[in-house]
């Protein structure tokens, strides 16, 4: 039976994901397609790259936020203090975080051979049932001397370091050989470009709905190193699976 022949799909969707705010990420979105009758939906915590246009002196700013590290988390002032300690005093997601934040820098230092500054290197981030960590880095690209497309940042930073590891080439011919069919949707981006601003996700916590057989695909999963503890690293990917379904409950 086709779950769509109310008419009424995209309002549940919408109403679903976006009614209980304390269960976003915060690149939280759904992308609806009526006549193809399937939804994109996201409660991505993570950000690609966010961009704004100074016309005052003709620059483009542009950010970019890896994440990495990740710890199961319920909202309370006493537990997040416990939490946030512990995560960020570990040295094993220490590394993780710094190697791709640098693995960052480099790749926004591509884009025009500008410099890039580091603004945070570890902030805690919350996530819907997680805490995080993250770096934020920034960028100035003059564009009094040179244009910049968003063809450029998405060859610059597609897909995002926290998703290939290091090094990114190398990482990705291994995937490539490894996995046996194309993430699609899940690990991708979503970009939305409103008023000078660039906004792109990268679609962790992500599904495909469709709508005639009512199936919701997921993806989820995590970065193995050498000090991985296999327990741990399963139980984080439960939570993180969890991360997107207990928003469309």
């Amino acid at each position: 039976e086709s779950v769509c022949e109310d008419g009424l799909i995209e309002e549940k969707i919408i109403h679903q994901l976006f009614s209980q705010p304390s269960n976003l990420g915060a690149y939280a979105h759904a992308s609806i397609f009526p006549k193809q009758k399937f939804s994109l939906i996201s409660n991505s915590p993570e950000c690609l790259f966010q961009s704004r246009l100074s016309k005052r002196d003709s620059r483009l700013d542009v950010w970019s936020m890896p994440i990495k590290g990740t710890m199961p988390f319920e909202r309370g002032r006493d537990c997040f203090f416990t939490m946030w300690e512990k995560l960020k005093n570990s040295q094993k997601n220490q590394a993780e975080l710094y190697m791709i934040t640098d693995l960052l820098r480099n790749d926004l230092g591509r884009i025009k051979l500008t410099p890039v500054h580091i603004i945070a290197k570890k902030k805690p981030l919350i996530a819907p049932g997680l805490i995080h960590q993250y770096s934020l880095l920034l960028t100035s690209l003059n564009l009094s001397e040179d244009s910049v497309y968003l063809y450029d940042l998405i060859k610059g930073l597609f897909p995002g370091g926290s998703i290939t590891g290091a090094p990114k080439k190398r990482v990705m011919k291994i995937i490539k050989a490894l996995e046996t069919r194309p993430r699609g949707f899940y690990c991708g981006s979503t970009i939305l470009a409103y008023q000078g601003n660039v906004c792109a996700s990268i679609n962790i916590r992500s599904g495909e709905l469709d709508w005639v057989s009512g199936k919701l695909t997921v993806g989820a999963g995590g970065g193995i190193t050498l000090d991985s503890e296999e327990d741990d690293e399963y139980e984080e990917m439960l939570k993180k699976l969890s991360s997107i379904l207990q928003a469309l409950n």
